[in-house]
């Protein structure tokens, strides 16, 4: 079961790297947008909504990966684990492995495969 336990360190290092996005990519464009919000212009409104929206929707990738990486190592969100996983093959070349390692451990590996369908023995 190693590899259920590997798949969940690398979910947590995804959502550490969704957090940290969250907050210095969202923030940065708040912090960005006080000089327009002062001269009044519409722009500094949008960039703020914009920071605020790539916090929040980084923040909820962060907090998936999380709530899988704890599942996963149980055995269970199996096709929550696939989705983050497809989402991620396109991003070459870290997404595209983490992709791979995580279908692979989802629905290829015979042990990892035992442990899914049975997740509460």
């Amino acid at each position: 079961m190693e590899h259920l336990t590997t798949l969940k360190y690398i979910n947590y290092i995804y959502a550490a790297l969704f957090g940290l996005g969250a907050v210095i990519g969202g923030m940065a464009l708040v912090g960005l947008s006080i000089i327009p919000l002062a001269d009044g212009e519409a722009g500094g409104l949008i960039m703020t909504f914009g920071g605020l929206g790539l916090a929040f929707v980084l923040g909820l990738f962060a907090l998936l990966h999380l709530v899988v990486g704890k599942g996963v190592e149980n055995g269970r969100f199996r096709i929550t684990q696939t989705i983050l996983a497809v989402l991620n093959v396109s991003n070459f070349p870290l997404g595209m492995a983490y992709g791979v390692y995580a279908l692979w451990v989802c629905w290829a590996n015979d042990e990892t495969k035992a442990a899914f369908a049975n997740p509460y023995s």
